[in-house]
């Protein structure tokens, strides 16, 4: 076996570290190098030192460098057959801990042997200018501007916040970093660690929540839905026929396993030509459907998860001769809201009692279809109904029977803004979040609207149909005609064209 032996200072273990010390103290040891054995480290610091090689192979011919590198350089001071002095000159002002480069040295009597040089600890202070975006949200890129970072994004840690952020790439003055989940809407700082340093940017980066939406069921051809507070069971309606889909219209489960459960057809309720709406409700935790049927009777299939997802019919005497029962939401008290008939009468009923009183009259501004959006601001009293085939938009008051109009504009359209420029194009079904903001599902426009004391912004979709999941407005969906969310704020979308139950995530 030959050697080659390194002689240097400040020797650790195996590995020789050259630091800015400026004696010449020699140590007695050695890396050895076996002829097959192609590589061998050891470490250098800022400045330029010297090695000297001590060798029994022959004078070595040449040094060159395998892999390029501006921080490190070398060449050969001296040459005999006993020993060779290699010069090693590291710039101080680049030096980054964990940086490589190569050598090869090539002896007659030995196989080129690759030496790897590796950066000491001797680290620059980190230094930070800039950062931009200074908003976004989670998966944006966000550039961050200094000095000292190095290249190498494992010795790098950056944090929004309390949150640690994937670093895509390092250079010495910029990192890409991807912005990752925060649990909470508050400004933060952004802060860059290397080693035992760590600094912090003055701006604040804000966080900006969005709804990321994607497939949760297949193939089920949903219209309108309903979800559980746990968000663990949803039931859907199957109102059109689909040759896609050769099964019974009427009401469905979805179980958290994944598995679809008939439930209920048309047939259960008299004189019934459907249903049209399905809600949950957590007072008596149990799912209600409504039917589209004659009489002066309400009539609602009941579903208890308690037990065994069985099905009942109850129906509820309203007072008024018509048809249609037409949208159905929860208080958060355990009332329920619908609409009787061709007179937009809204109905109150108890289902701890099943009774049902006249809350007031939604009139239209013109002959157009009422919806089966409707419902309860939370924290409110305000019922809101939207009108199906114009851009109508009211809310009334449950206790006091009081309408109040947001928007009596009989135009269709798609135009988010102050409600009386806002324009939809077939409303649907509606739901509330704890915030109490509104949202409805604009079918034709094929997107989720939001309502609040500003106006109408479009959260999901809205740039023309398509299966596509993603974020916010990126996302496409095919004319969803159901909505609801759970007690989490998750949002579920009756997709219904394209035949899915999409979940949406404010995150």
């Amino acid at each position: 076996m030959k050697y080659i032996i390194l002689y240097g200072m400040c020797v650790i273990a195996q590995m020789l570290l050259f630091t800015g010390c400026e004696d010449k103290e020699q140590v007695s040891s050695y890396l050895a190098l076996d002829k097959d054995e192609q590589s061998q480290s050891f470490t250098a610091a800022a400045s330029t030192k010297e090695i000297t090689l001590f060798s029994n192979l022959g004078v070595i011919a040449d040094i060159s460098p395998v892999e390029a590198t501006a921080w490190c350089r070398f060449s050969l001071k001296s040459v005999t057959e006993a020993e060779s002095v290699l010069i090693i000159s590291v710039d101080e002002n680049t030096v980054k801990k964990g940086r490589k480069a190569i050598i090869t040295l090539t002896a007659p009597d030995y196989r080129n042997v690759k030496v790897n040089i590796t950066q000491s600890g001797i680290i620059l202070p980190i230094k930070l200018t800039e950062f931009e975006p200074h908003n976004g949200g989670k998966g944006d890129i966000v550039t961050l501007k200094g000095e000292n970072f190095g290249d190498i994004a494992a010795n790098l840690h950056v944090s929004f916040g309390n949150t640690v952020a994937e670093i895509l790439s390092a250079s010495d003055t910029e990192l890409q970093v991807k912005v990752p989940k925060i649990t909470n809407n508050q400004p933060c700082k952004i802060s860059v660690k290397l080693d035992k340093m760590e600094e912090a940017y003055t701006d604040n980066f804000v966080y900006e929540k969005r709804w990321w939406i994607e497939n949760l069921k297949v193939d089920v051809l949903p219209s309108a839905i309903a979800v559980d507070n746990t968000g663990k069971n949803i039931l859907f309606l199957r109102r059109f026929p689909d040759d896609r889909i050769p099964a019974e219209l009427g009401l469905y489960r979805l179980s958290e396993t994944g598995e679809v459960s008939f439930l209920a057809g048309y047939d259960r309720v008299a004189g019934g030509y459907g249903f049209t709406s399905v809600v949950y409700d957590n007072v008596s935790k149990k799912f209600y459907a409504i039917a589209e049927c004659g009489g002066t009777a309400i009539q609602l299939i009941v579903v208890d998860p308690a037990n065994n997802w069985s099905t009942e019919v109850k129906a509820v005497e309203a007072g008024i001769d018509g048809y249609w029962g037409v949208g159905l939401t929860a208080s958060k008290d355990g009332k329920l809201y619908t609409r009787q008939g061709w007179t937009n009468t809204v109905i109150e009923i108890d289902p701890s009692t099943w009774t049902a009183k006249t809350i007031g009259l939604v009139e239209r501004h013109g002959n157009q279809e009422f919806s089966t959006a409707l419902a309860v601001a939370t924290g409110t009293n305000n019922l809101y109904v939207q009108i199906r085939s114009t851009s109508e938009l009211a809310y009334i008051d449950v206790v006091t029977g009081e309408v109040t109009w947001l928007n009596t504009s009989v135009e269709t359209g798609y135009w988010d803004g102050i409600f009386a420029e806002a324009r939809f194009l077939r409303g649907e079904q509606m739901c509330s979040d704890d915030a109490g903001n509104i949202y409805i599902v604009d079918q034709d426009n094929h997107a989720i609207r939001m309502v609040n004391n500003t106006g109408v912004s479009t959260v999901i979709g809205g740039n023309g149909s398509g299966a596509v999941n993603g974020v916010g407005k990126d996302a496409k969906l095919c004319a969803p005609s159901g909505l609801c969310m759970d007690a989490n704020g998750v949002m579920y979308i009756g997709d219904t064209w394209n035949a899915s139950i999409r979940k949406a995530v404010f995150e």
